[in-house]
């Protein structure tokens, strides 16, 4: 590399990165998703319900996929999670215990329901929730456990069923990072009394806006059904306990659109190619991060298929990189051209909406993988020469602090 190339950009070098182009390319366009669209615009359909034909078609495909009895499309998974809250009945009584290390929309729905939050440190190699202190966590006052699929990687199911079992305690899956991922050959989505899923502009199933609910049991679906609709759809409600709502259901109305179902209707048949693309793309990254000192690419366990792989966390190793700060490596690399940012919200447990007065809890994992890692583009339909700049960019940055 020459002299003037070696320079940092951020120190007035020239930025590896130097033409203005589109880094991350998503969500997909297609002709057949437009031609999807259409169709439905032309020829909507009801159900015999008085509901639009294609949300029951895309709920049916959906549940099929994942074997589950049960599916409730709603317009975020924000919403999804409120509802399976109160499906699962939730009180002001009552604790749930969740990461701290997810988006804040994991656990925001549970205040609108004033329970107590108690929130588990992460395993350091890939975030999930971790099973050493959920086991210090838990007790006969727990009610909900909710755990998320960081990343597209599942948890340890094996363990968190078997403490689930133990303290006969409900769980949801937060899989809106997870779609199509398998723990030990089994889809996520598949292990929990309830599973939601996203489908934002981000997530591998997009459909601009959102979400899905998913269980077995016939009361958690229909009182789902109740906090997220009203109108001809709650006449399906036929559960001696919940008639007295069939007029108007909790009064929220959190339905999907349907042309979000149409879209996502299509986008199903695609994402096993999305997922074939993307792991080509992030193995090629994540095999020329592991020879650059002071990185590492993110940490896969045996036994796992990240299925969406949803945002790419690289980790920096400060004591290699001079001691350098997360928010100086983020400047240092954005100044070469690269889109990098930090990994998500800060740990849950530092947010001032969840904060409680004079409660202080401390989770130095949660705190240190936050302050090590930084996000990079999940990179799908790119082409290898992207990629190779943003390595180069790597190289370079690290190369700087690595001599200081």
């Amino acid at each position: 590399m020459k002299k003037k190339e070696n320079k940092l950009a951020i120190f007035g070098g020239k930025k590896v990165i130097r033409k203005n182009f589109t880094h991350y390319l998503w969500p997909p366009k297609s002709l057949s998703k437009i031609k999807h669209v259409s169709n439905y615009l032309k020829n909507e359909k009801l159900n015999s319900f008085g509901y639009p034909k294609i949300i029951e078609d895309f709920e049916n495909k959906f549940k099929k996929i994942h074997k589950r009895k049960y599916s409730l499309s709603l317009n975020s998974g924000t919403s999804a999670m409120h509802a399976a809250l109160y499906a699962l009945g939730l009180k002001k009584t009552d604790e749930v215990i969740a990461p701290s290390i997810t988006f804040h929309a994991t656990a925001t729905p549970i205040k609108s329901y004033n329970s107590k939050i108690v929130f588990c440190d992460c395993d350091p190699k890939n975030g999930n929730i971790s099973v050493e202190d959920l086991k210090k966590k838990i007790s006969r006052k727990t009610k909900v456990l909710i755990i998320t699929h960081l990343c597209g990687h599942p948890c340890e199911m094996d363990e968190i069923m078997k403490i689930v079992k133990k303290y006969k305690v409900f769980l949801i899956e937060d899989c809106s990072h997870a779609h199509l991922s398998k723990y030990k050959n089994k889809l996520v989505g598949r292990f929990g009394d309830i599973a939601i899923f996203s489908m934002d502009r981000n997530k591998l199933l997009s459909t601009g806006e959102g979400g899905v609910l998913i269980t077995d049991k016939k009361l958690f679906f229909q009182r789902a059904l109740l906090t997220s609709d009203f109108g001809p759809r709650l006449g399906t409600v036929n559960l001696n306990s919940l008639r007295s709502l069939k007029e108007t259901g909790n009064g929220f109305k959190h339905r999907m659109h349907p042309v979000s179902a149409a879209i996502a209707l299509n986008e199903l048949k695609n994402l096993k190619k999305y997922i074939k693309l993307r792991h080509k793309n992030l193995n090629y990254l994540s095999r020329e991060i592991k020879n650059i000192d002071g990185l590492k690419p993110p940490f896969t366990y045996p036994g796992i298929d990240r299925g969406a792989f949803y945002s790419y966390r690289v980790f920096f190793d400060r004591s290699i990189l001079g001691n350098v700060t997360q928010k100086k490596i983020i400047e240092t690399l954005q100044a070469e051209g690269l889109q990098v940012r930090t990994s998500g919200n800060r740990p849950l447990h530092l947010l001032p909406f969840f904060k409680e007065t004079g409660k202080k809890q401390e989770l130095k994992n949660s705190e240190k993988f936050y302050n090590s890692t930084i996000s990079l583009p999940t990179f799908t339909f790119e082409k290898k020469e992207v990629i190779d700049l943003y390595i180069k960019g790597l190289k370079k940055v690290c190369n700087y602090y690595k001599r200081k």
